[in-house]
């Protein structure tokens, strides 16, 4: 990445696709809430008391929507701006914050919220929605100026998220328990729904869930396999958004004798350790 001029300045907004998409939910879901509110009211279509109570609960239900929506709209036009001595986040609708780089303390990514969240010493927040515009630049600026976070010289240990073993787990319960239901009432045929339990068994074994990042060498652990891989035989260490499920950063490790890439996805602290590894990479090659 090319230096930056010493009044460098950049902002940051959401995506038009996101905007756009948060407008027609807010109009969709109050045109519904407005209808429903009406139909309580009109006696031709609430004759029968079952009619009533239903048009009641699908009031509720799209009020609670169209509050979600509002919320989210009141972010639309927040903006993030990055500068070479600081980051901060601009809104209309709330308090703007500032931090100094050397006052951010950690970075956490949010899979709920699909975000990052930037936290200063004193416990102020940031948000990065990962559908801002030109997403990949500001994740290179961010680690432009959080190299600090990443002067790790001794070992680290990073491990996968705790929801991910929460949501495989469900889903294998709720499957197999299932199958085993349906065993038990003779209806064998019921045993293939093991087979929607196959994707989660092989994310439990094949998924690496254990990094040890030294400066000379990488230890990647999953159930049944090991691997240790030394810095000197990666080529490219870098961060990218991963969208082939719910959006999620992930680290992708490629080596000098293979194109074959290592991805590592829905880790804690993932910015992190993408920072040491990066951190001790750069530090072996210039060794």
């Amino acid at each position: 990445m090319p230096s930056r001029p010493d009044a460098f300045s950049e902002t940051f907004g959401l995506t038009r696709g996101m905007k756009g998409m948060v407008a027609f939910g807010l109009a969709f879901f109050s045109i519904e809430l407005l209808a429903s509110i009406a139909f309580w009211f009109i006696p031709a279509f609430n004759k029968h008391p079952a009619l009533r109570w239903t048009w009641l609960a699908s009031a509720v239900g799209y009020a609670v929507f169209v509050a979600l929506f509002i919320s989210v709209w009141r972010r639309t036009n927040d903006c993030i701006e990055i500068t070479n001595e600081s980051v901060a986040s601009h809104s209309p609708h709330g308090r703007n914050i500032m931090m100094k780089w050397g006052e951010i303390a950690a970075i956490e990514e949010s899979l709920q919220g699909a975000c990052l969240k930037l936290r200063s010493m004193n416990g102020e927040t940031i948000r990065v929605e990962y559908q801002t515009e030109n997403l990949p630049d500001v994740l290179n600026l961010l680690e432009r100026n959080l190299e600090h976070l990443g002067n790790n010289t001794e070992g680290a240990v990073f491990r996968k998220r705790g929801d991910f073993y929460a949501v495989h787990l469900l889903i294998l319960v709720f499957f197999a328990g299932g199958a085993a239901w349906a065993c038990t009432l003779g209806l064998y045929w019921g045993a293939i729904l093991l087979l929607f339990t196959l994707p989660t068994l092989k994310a439990f074994v094949a998924e690496p869930c254990k990094v040890i990042v030294e400066p000379a060498r990488i230890s990647i652990q999953s159930t049944f396999r090991h691997r240790i891989i030394d810095m000197s035989d990666i080529r490219d260490v870098r961060l990218d958004l991963d969208q082939s499920r719910d959006p999620a950063l992930a680290v992708l490790i490629s080596g000098r004798r293979t194109n074959a890439e290592i991805k590592l996805i829905r880790f804690k602290n993932i910015f992190h350790l993408h920072l040491v590894m990066k951190h001790n990479h750069e530090r072996t090659l210039d060794s």
